[in-house]
C-alpha cells in the first residue's frame, strides 16, 4: 500500500493506493483528516488514534502488546527529525502512521 497525503483549501487528507511493481495503480481509499495543532505538538496525544488525527504525527509502539507507545513527528516514510526520516527515533518495525498496533 502507498499513502499520497494531499493539501487542498486547508483541509488535508490521505488518498492509500494499492500499487504494483510496474506502478500500476489502484484506488483503495480516502480519508479526510481534520487536526488542530496543539502547542506541544505530537507529544501532546496520549493515544494512537488521536496522534494519527494529526497527519504531521505518527505513532512508536513500546513493544508490550498493550497499543501503548509514544506520539512523534513523522510521515508515512517513518518518524521524522529536522524533515528527514530518522530510523534512531523509532525503529521502522514499531512505526505506525495510518493504522494503530494491535492489542493481545
Amino acid at each position: 500500500m502507498d499513502v499520497i497525503t494531499v493539501v487542498c483549501d486547508g483541509k488535508v487528507a490521505m488518498l492509500i493506493l494499492s500499487c504494483s511493481l510496474l506502478m500500476f495503480c489502484t484506488f483503495v481509499g480516502f480519508f479526510l483528516l481534520f487536526s488542530t495543532p496543539t502547542a506541544n505538538g505530537c507529544a501532546s496525544y496520549q493515544t494512537c488514534k488521536e496522534c494519527q488525527a494529526n497527519p504531521e504525527c505518527g505513532w512508536c509502539d513500546d513493544e508490550t502488546g498493550t497499543g501503548l507507545g509514544t506520539c512523534i513527528e513523522g510521515s508515512y516514510r517513518g518518524p521524522m527529525e529536522n524533515k528527514q526520516v530518522d530510523y534512531d527515533l523509532c525503529p521502522a518495525d514499531r512505526w505506525f502512521f495510518v493504522d494503530c498496533p494491535c492489542k493481545y
